[in-house]
């Protein structure tokens, strides 16, 4: 018992202060959870019970409200709750090294931003322009030019688009056949683009990359060869800082009109992808390549979670111009901006996959709303889905969860697919969804409206 020595409230209260102020800066749900399972190892529930100490924490970290808030409450209780697991908390314990262990992953954050700075600088030079050289008045304003536009109407010039849907639906061939036609200067489906020089990382590889742009180039570009396009066939690492280097340098000397990752996922190296802090950094790799040309737009290929939004930390969406969505099957797709910064959101169009005539791959194809011609094998599924669930649970309904579970049991499909068919049925409307506190999501059969038959005598 020499190494132990009894601990005070007060001590107790100094060591969650040092718990406290490691998440001020941050709103970063892994650092949330850190931080609770820290706590709940440290501060003895005789003097503060689980609800107060996740409470101070969420006090403690930057103002948050809606999805961003609710995000940061459960890291709390989940990182508590880990951290009440793995250790029986006692009066007496040794005394704390927590002080230190955050002091340097401070310094280390310290670090790590002095080197940016240091790296800005030295790209600039040293004549670099105050930021009081930008400011504008009112005539000024005023003046702006409007925004230009890569793919008119819907990828900007100068911007960052996030473009995601499910696995296997066909993100890759539609970015490469926006590629293509911004490196051959042609129309995209009816929409002018702006020509540039194109790159496209295939950092999921490049195989039958090749075939894919000779069939769009024979489609729709007379079959010549698409002069402005290169193609890095393997993944750089967005977390390393000689990768970003490398790319920064090269967009540099070619100046891409585009610069397309394929995928998010691959480029980022061992960043958590929920991570806000590690997706930020991601991004700001991104973002320095970017900037390096002079009207360059990265398109960053991702996937969608198992809800159907865009996977991963919400800084994806907070750091992008624009979102597209793309939804649907291989032969029936819909092309959706989420979110865009000077163009209207909505339905940018239809689309379809069909083979090529010359080469053994598929191409885009536009159609008109409604002409596309789904399998079928979906829309089978998802009836089949809420068959499951009249047996199942009929009137009563079932939270989200027990309604996935059960597909799953019975084989219907896997856990990332069900919840897709159990959110089709939900948009459809065959499923009401309301939200029941710490239940989750639960879900109903529609209520249907009934009116009395009149009688004879009326």
């Amino acid at each position: 018992m020499s190494g132990l020595v009894p601990r005070s409230r007060a001590d107790v209260l100094d060591e969650l202060a040092v718990i406290l102020d490691s998440v001020r800066d941050t709103a970063d749900p892994a650092r949330i959870e850190a931080a609770a399972h820290a706590a709940a190892r440290r501060v003895p529930s005789v003097y503060l019970d689980s609800a107060e100490v996740c409470r101070r924490i969420v006090d403690a970290a930057p103002e948050a409200e809606g999805k961003e808030l609710r995000a940061i409450e459960k890291a709390a209780k989940r990182g508590y709750r880990h951290g009440a697991l793995s250790l029986e908390i006692a009066a007496l314990t040794p005394v704390s090294k927590l002080a230190e262990a955050f002091e340097y992953e401070e310094r280390k954050a310290y670090k790590r931003r002095e080197q940016q700075i240091n790296r800005e600088l030295a790209d600039e030079g040293n004549d670099r322009p105050p930021l009081v050289s930008h400011l504008m008045d009112w005539t000024g304003l005023l003046a702006q030019p409007d925004p230009e536009w890569v793919l008119e109407g819907v990828i900007p010039e100068s911007g960052t688009v996030i473009f995601y849907g499910p696995s296997g639906i066909g993100k890759s061939f539609v970015a490469q056949s926006v590629a293509a036609a911004v490196a051959g200067g042609y129309d995209w489906l009816g929409r002018p683009t702006s020509q540039g020089k194109v790159l496209y990382v295939f950092a999921e590889g490049a195989s039958g990359a090749g075939k894919r742009f000779q069939a769009l180039s024979d489609a729709w570009n007379k079959g010549e060869p698409l002069a402005g396009l290169s193609v890095l066939p393997i993944a750089p690492d967005m977390t390393s800082d000689a990768d970003v280097s490398e790319l920064e340098a090269l967009n540099a000397e070619h100046d891409f009109a585009v610069i397309i990752f394929d995928t998010l996922n691959r480029v980022a190296g061992s960043a958590e992808e929920n991570s806000a802090t590690a997706m930020s950094g991601v991004l700001s790799s991104i973002e320095r390549i970017r900037r390096a040309g002079s009207r360059t737009t990265s398109i960053i290929v991702s996937h969608a979670g198992k809800n159907g939004d865009l996977r991963g930390s919400t800084a994806l969406w907070a750091a992008a111009d624009t979102v597209l969505e793309l939804s649907g099957e291989p032969e029936h797709l819909k092309l959706e901006a989420r979110k865009q910064k000077d163009a209207p959101e909505g339905i940018v169009g239809h689309l379809r996959l069909k083979p090529s005539s010359r080469h053994e791959t598929l191409i885009v194809e536009g159609v008109a709303p409604g002409q596309g011609t789904p399998s079928g094998a979906v829309s089978a599924r998802v009836e089949e889905s809420l068959a499951h669930f009249v047996r199942s649970f009929g009137e009563t309904g079932a939270t989200r969860t027990q309604f996935v579970d059960l597909l799953v049991e019975l084989g219907v499909a896997k856990k990332s697919t069900a919840f897709t068919y159990v959110n089709d049925l939900v948009k459809l409307g065959r499923l009401d969804a309301a939200r029941q506190g710490t239940r989750g999501t639960y879900l109903t059969l529609p209520t249907r409206t009934t009116f009395p038959i009149p009688s004879k005598e009326n």
